[in-house]
């Protein structure tokens, strides 16, 4: 396809968009609509469908020639030197003069434009073309120009990718949109993001992933397009500035503006040399409008401020003029008086209304997330929800999961970062926990009191007993971590390193009980009868008898040896006991897991009995012998005890004196005490000696203050029930651990993924809306875009979890490289980029709410070229806003004289020329053109070529 043929389809494609959906180019088109003519290499009108032709664009007052660039190769090389020269004389047609109205363009002037469809082999010779005429002549200063190249994707890709941004169809097709809810809804990527989201749980491989994505697929699914902007918020009518009075403001004692209310659409431009209160005016408009302005938004921030009254001051010193303390600065607006309390703080920034001088360079230089934060604030509504729920799910996974390692005790330093780590320690906190002993159990059993008797002298033995082994119990807690969760295995695991713990624990159950057996058969007051037995012994001995004294010692020696054998006998029968008890908690445990296991083996010394009749057998044949040993105990202990009553009845008669005690309360005491006498020992040796007294009266009230507590062991069944619950909470906590520890990870991967999708939508969404719309202006304001080695563009990605934006050039026919624009571009570039995104902002926000624009000196660091540019998109705005019946007032406020005067011819605005008078500024107002100066149609791009066509066809006819 010929490049000019690709330029037409793509032309009336986009003005089907923006005109009519039926448009198409006619032969004889008038100049209220586009049309299309062709013309040859002159730039003169041609019958003939060749490779050039003219656009004329009513909308926004464009001739744009499109020509062919031919290389010296070619037959016709192209004398661009010529075909400018033409364009500029036909610029010249298109000025303002005296004209009646039917010749004449309400709507503003027109401006010519020259483009080249130029081969990629021939860029080099039309870039020196170009520049060489750029030094000669000031042509290009009158003339935009610039090249459509075909590089290796075609001419139809290559005009897409171009565009025509001088024609400013995407500022138009903004302008069309004409409340703040529909162009919220031509700049939101709702629709788009839903689109990108279908199908979303089914893209990962892992179930939890699928299940989390589910969640965010449906609330895309379920969520309406409908969002929140502070566009909707605003008037139905934007503001429309039509008169402002000063007085005493700074150096402005006394300044009026005031516009003509009949028209609409205006500029008006103040200049004056530095100091004449031009920045002064700005700020007074952004009070007037704002309630604060930028000035004192910095102030009331700057901490070299030492008053605590700062909005305060800064009103009585700052905004008053000077010399003039008592009279306060004034201002209205229409009519209205304006406070100047600086307290409104919910005034809205005026985004795309104000543009000051240090505004239009932030906004290349922003911090890529602030960038962002501009970029993509009202892009999708939908999006950001999304993303705030994942981000909160994402937060809400991990707080949970240190909640649960807090909860675990595992939240030390340095954490823990796997999960067969995080298993081991929750098992060795589990298995501790079954071992695990109340200490007020092991204080017992380790009190000196309990150890004094031979018979508790055990219970040290037994506390010891009752710890686990650290080795086997870290051992075990590794074997269990291997595995997410715990079988059958792991139960054998368990009950063999559980089993001595429970031996222990019914050990200790055994003696906890037979110290409560042998407390019940105790007198009252025990303790006080040993007391009172001990005393009396010690006071006899001491007593002077009236007897033969070796017959007292005889019976005195005789009653020892029969307390002696009373207290073995007791002891004896007192180990029988004990051992009767202990068989029947081995027949117990036996009966129940030993035998359930088919096991003949003794337990305890691991010999084989089933040569005896089995396990149980032999356990029976051994308790009958000891119930046999037990009665032939009691009937000697009898024997001897009617002996000891019988000496004490005859040491009485001889004057020996009688025990305090009664018979039955000596047997009390003696069946008490005797089991815990040392070997070869006798109780009334025990009772004569008052430290051993002392510590057998201690151990009495000891174990007498035992309270009675639940079986550590428990039985099999409980046993193996305890086996079941330490599996199922084992089994539970790894199930828990395994979810919090995959949650955070899932999380962050759907994250990623819902992000990396996100910014697919972005890429494709923004460069059709806000990215494409700012690119289009910005290159109204490049007079040579081909010299910007690059391709401009605006990046947006994801960066741990936060959206930044980068204005970038990237080189996209070589290495693909991108560099960040802002250490690229000159002052002049990067302060065009950011009056390129004020002035978008002023299209999709700022012109629904005030139909204004005010910016300060907004040619700083301009070259005059680039000037001419900004006056030319300044002037195409005006004649948009005239076009579709839109009120604009632009109020620039400008530095340089000639650039004033540019910039009042180019907008037909009023010039206030700022001034001093005595010791403070005013106006002086002048307007350029009277009221017969119009600008013509461009129906006077033809009038030569007519004529001459008229004589040929009158020569024609004559011959």
């Amino acid at each position: 396809m010929r490049a000019i043929e690709a330029a037409r389809a793509f032309l009336i494609d986009r003005y089907r968009e923006l005109v009519d959906p039926a448009f198409d180019f006619g032969v004889e088109d008038s100049f209220h609509r586009p049309s299309w003519r062709w013309v040859n290499e002159d730039l003169d009108p041609s019958d003939t469908d060749d490779d050039d032709a003219l656009l004329l664009d009513p909308d926004v007052g464009v001739a744009l020639f499109l020509l062919n660039f031919r290389g010296q190769a070619e037959e016709r090389r192209t004398n661009l030197r010529a075909q400018v020269a033409r364009g500029v004389g036909l610029r010249s047609r298109l000025l303002p003069r005296r004209l009646p109205d039917s010749q004449s363009d309400k709507h503003g002037g027109w401006r010519v434009v020259i483009h080249w469809f130029v081969d990629r082999r021939n860029v080099a010779i039309w870039r020196q073309q170009v520049s060489d005429l750029r030094r000669d002549t000031a042509h290009l200063d009158e003339l935009p120009v610039d090249a459509i190249v075909a590089r290796n994707s075609g001419w139809p890709e290559a005009i897409r990718q171009h565009g025509f941004p001088r024609l400013l169809l995407k500022t138009r097709r903004v302008l069309h949109i004409t409340t703040a809810e529909e162009l919220l809804e031509w700049s939101s990527a709702d629709a788009q993001v839903a689109r990108a989201l279908t199908g979303f749980g089914r893209s990962f491989p892992g179930d939890l992933e699928r299940t989390l994505a589910g969640k965010i697929e449906e609330i895309s699914r379920k969520k309406s397009t409908s969002t929140s902007s502070p566009l909707k918020d605003q008037a139905a009518e934007p503001f429309q500035l039509t008169s402002l009075s000063i007085r005493a403001f700074r150096n402005l004692r006394e300044l009026d503006l005031h516009l003509d209310p009949s028209a609409p659409v205006r500029c008006a431009v103040y200049h004056g040399p530095n100091g004449t209160g031009k920045s002064n005016l700005f700020e007074a408009l952004e009070l007037a409008l704002r309630g604060t302005s930028q000035r004192a938004h910095d102030f009331l921030a700057d901490n070299d401020v030492t008053t605590t009254k700062r909005a305060k001051e800064y009103l009585e010193l700052y905004l008053r003029t000077i010399g003039e303390p008592r009279t306060d600065p004034k201002l209205r607006i229409n009519g209205d008086e304006v406070s100047l309390a600086l307290d409104r703080t919910d005034a809205s920034p005026l985004s795309g209304n104000l543009l000051s001088q240090d505004d239009t360079h932030r906004f290349v230089e922003m911090p890529a997330r602030d960038l962002a934060a501009e970029l993509l604030g009202d892009y999708s509504a939908l999006a950001e929800e999304l993303l705030g729920f994942t981000e909160n799910a994402s937060n809400q996974a991990k707080a949970e999961f240190k909640a649960m390692l807090a909860n675990l005790q595992l939240d030390r330093p340095g954490g823990i970062t796997k999960p067969e780590t995080a298993r081991r320690k929750v098992a060795e906190r589990e298995l501790r926990e079954a071992v695990h002993i109340p200490a007020d159990v092991l204080g017992r059993l380790r009190s000196t009191e309990l150890s004094w008797s031979r018979t508790t002298a055990s219970a040290m033995r037994l506390a010891d007993g009752l710890q686990p082994d650290d080795g086997r119990l870290q051992s075990l807690a590794k074997e269990l971590s291997k595995t997410a969760t715990c079988d059958d295995s792991a139960a054998g695991l368990l009950r063999d390193f559980l089993m001595p713990a429970w031996k222990a624990r019914a050990e200790v159950d055994a003696f906890l009980a037979r110290l409560a057996d042998m407390r019940k058969h105790w007198p009252e007051h025990l303790a006080r009868q040993v007391d009172i037995w001990g005393t009396w012994l010690v006071q006899r001995r001491a007593v002077q008898p009236t007897q033969d004294p070796a017959t007292l010692a005889s019976l005195e020696a005789q009653r020892q040896a029969l307390t002696q054998t009373l207290s073995d006998l007791t002891r004896r029968g007192q180990s029988h006991k004990e051992r009767e008890a202990h068989f029947i908690g081995v027949q117990s445990f036996i009966e129940g897991i030993w035998i359930r296991a088919g096991d003949d083996r003794c337990p305890t010394c691991d010999t084989s009995l089933r040569d005896r009749g089995g396990l149980l057998a032999t356990v029976a044949a051994v308790r009958e012998e000891n119930a046999q040993t037990l009665s032939a105990l009691r009937q000697e202990y009898s024997k001897v005890q009617q002996r000891l009553k019988d000496l004490d009845q005859r040491f009485v008669i001889l004057g020996g004196g009688a025990c305090p005690l009664t018979e039955s309360e000596q047997e009390a005491v003696r069946n008490a005490l005797a089991i815990h006498l040392p070997d070869g020992g006798s109780l009334d040796q025990l009772l004569s000696d008052s430290t051993e007294r002392g510590r057998c009266t201690a151990w009495i009230q000891m174990v007498r203050a035992l309270s009675a507590a639940a079986p550590l062991a428990g039985d099999a069944e409980q046993f193996e029930t305890r086996i079941g619950a330490l599996m199922e909470r084992l089994n539970r906590r790894y199930r828990d651990m395994a979810l919090g520890f995959q949650r955070p990870e899932a999380w962050r991967a759907v994250s990623k993924a819902l992000k990396d999708r996100l910014t697919g939508v972005v890429e494709r969404h923004l460069p059709e809306t806000l990215a494409g719309l700012w690119l289009e202006i910005a290159f109204n304001l490049t007079p040579a875009p081909w010299q910007i080695r690059g391709d401009l563009n605006l990046a947006v990605e994801s960066r741990r979890g936060k959206q930044e934006a980068r204005i970038r050039l990237t080189d996209s026919e070589t290495s693909g490289d991108f560099r960040l624009a802002r250490y690229v571009l000159n002052r002049a570039e990067v302060r065009a980029l950011g009056l390129a995104w004020f002035l978008v902002r002023y299209l999709t926000q700022g012109r629904f709410a005030h139909a204004l624009l005010v910016m300060d000196d907004p040619a700083l660091d301009m070259d005059q070229t680039t000037f001419r540019d900004l006056c030319r998109l300044l002037e195409s705005l005006l004649r948009l806003h005239r076009v579709h019946e839109i009120p604009l007032t632009i109020l620039l406020l400008l530095h340089q004289d000639e650039r004033a005067l540019d910039a009042a011819r180019a907008t037909e605005g009023v010039l206030h020329r700022l001034v001093w008078r005595g010791d403070a500024s005013v106006a002086r107002s002048v307007k350029l053109y009277s009221e017969e100066y119009r600008h013509p149609t461009p129906e006077s791009l033809f009038a030569d070529a007519r004529d001459r066509r008229s004589e040929i066809v009158n020569s024609d006819r004559q011959a």
